[in-house]
């Protein structure tokens, strides 16, 4: 027997064990769901650890605004948040590219582009 019809019939024949095993299939699906939702959990826990990074940098540069900035009137505290938010915001969007390149794709794939969007946009935040 030729090597395509032999990989034809065991291959049918797998499939039907496959097919005759609903309980296989539905521990597999649920396994799946299982990963996902344990990866995406470990995406929350890196993603707090790297918000509470930003932390001790910021409580440095408030201790020396408020010892040395505000006596002399140099600004404003709201220009010094502001200040802070918007240097902050090039690394949270780089950060968030990369946690979504290395979270989405091996879990997801590729799929639709409004579907890749919305969830590098929600990575990002």
């Amino acid at each position: 027997m030729p090597f395509a019809s032999q990989l034809y019939y065991v291959g049918s024949r797998v499939f039907q064990q496959y097919w005759r095993s609903p309980t296989y299939i539905s521990a597999k699906l649920l396994l799946s769901l299982q990963n996902i939702i344990f990866a995406v959990l470990c995406v929350c826990a890196i993603l707090a650890s790297l918000t509470q990074q930003i932390m001790p940098y910021f409580v440095a540069q408030r201790d020396l605004f408020e010892i040395r900035e505000r006596p002399s009137r140099a600004y404003s505290w709201k220009v010094f948040l502001i200040a802070n938010i918007f240097v902050e915001i090039p690394y949270k969007v780089f950060t968030g590219i990369i946690i979504y390149a290395a979270f989405y794709y091996p879990l997801a794939g590729i799929q639709s582009s409004d579907r890749q969007g919305l969830v590098l946009l929600l990575a990002g935040r």
